[in-house]
Formats: C-alpha cells, structure tokens, sequence
C-alpha cells in the first residue's frame, strides 16, 4: 500500500473550508493512491454525529457514493481498484462515545470542523504512463465547488483545481 503521509504531512493543518475539498494523489511502482479530504459538510450537509434519520441517510447515501469503485477514473484505464479505506468517524453515531472521553476542546474542534476521508487504492500495469485521473465527485457533491488537485506520480508533480465545468485531472 502506498504511503500519502508525506503529502499529507504538508496539508494536515491544511484551512478547514467549506465547499472547498482536496485530492492528493501519489503514484509510485504499480500503486496509485488517491485520497479525498473534505469538509463532511461538504458530502451530507453537516459536520455533526448524525442524530436524526434525514441525517443517517444523508451518510449513508454519502458511503454508498465514495465506496465506490468508480468515482475514479485512471486512464489510461488498465488500474484495478484494490481497497477503499473511508473514515466516517465524525458522522457515525457509533463513534460517539469514543469522542466523549476526548479533550474538550479537541471534541469541539472535532465537531465543529468535521471532515470525511476516504482513500482510494489502486494497482495499475503503466502507473508511469498515467496520464489524467477522471471524477465524479463534483456532479455527486454539488456542494464542492473546488476540488484542489496535487499529485506526485513517479519524479513528476503537479496541482490542478477542478470546478463544476472541469471533471479531469490532467497529468500528461
């Protein structure tokens, strides 16, 4: 599995704003990572422990979206996903009560700047041939209205930001 802590090092205390979300993607031998970090608000339209049904429908509707094998496209297309790894915690009402014995001010921190991350990996034959990453992210998410884009595939590296009227990442 490849390892975005580096990348993500760099973004960890990244501004926590709404509409706004971020794509790091990091490609190295056969592997390719994508990872989303969003405000929740942006994906189920708050950022609290769901309470009431509307709520839950709204994650759930939301892990059905991101577990999914598509929401990514590689091209050229010869990439096999292998694993989707989401964290839903801060929405969840199962993770309720491991944030009550948290510090208090990081439990509102937490609460107040929910975010949902999913990380998406991928075996590829021609990783290094990579040429653009294809989402649907926007059109299921309408409420993220910037996808800031950076990636690191092999010895290259570059950021692109995508909007309702642009869907690709271009590499190459």
């Amino acid at each position: 599995m490849l390892c975005t802590q580096v990348v993500l090092a760099q973004h960890s205390k990244a501004p926590h704003q709404h509409d706004h979300a971020e794509l790091l993607i990091v490609a190295q031998s056969s592997q390719l990572q994508i990872q989303l970090r969003s405000p929740a608000a942006n994906i189920t339209g708050f950022e609290e422990i769901a309470q009431s049904p509307q709520q839950q429908r709204a994650v759930n509707r939301a892990k059905q979206i991101l577990l999914t094998k598509n929401l990514f496209k590689p091209e050229p297309s010869d990439c096999e996903s292998d694993s989707i790894d989401a964290d839903f915690s801060s929405l969840d009402s199962g993770a309720e009560h491991h944030a009550k014995h948290e510090d208090d001010h990081d439990q509102d921190h937490d609460e107040n700047h929910a975010d949902v991350i999913v990380t998406y990996n991928y075996t590829c034959k021609r990783v290094a041939e990579l040429e653009s990453i294809t989402t649907q992210l926007l059109t299921n998410f309408p409420a993220i209205t910037q996808l800031n884009a950076q990636w690191v595939i092999g010895s290259r590296q570059g950021a692109s930001t995508l909007d309702n009227s642009r869907d690709k990442i271009q590499i190459r």
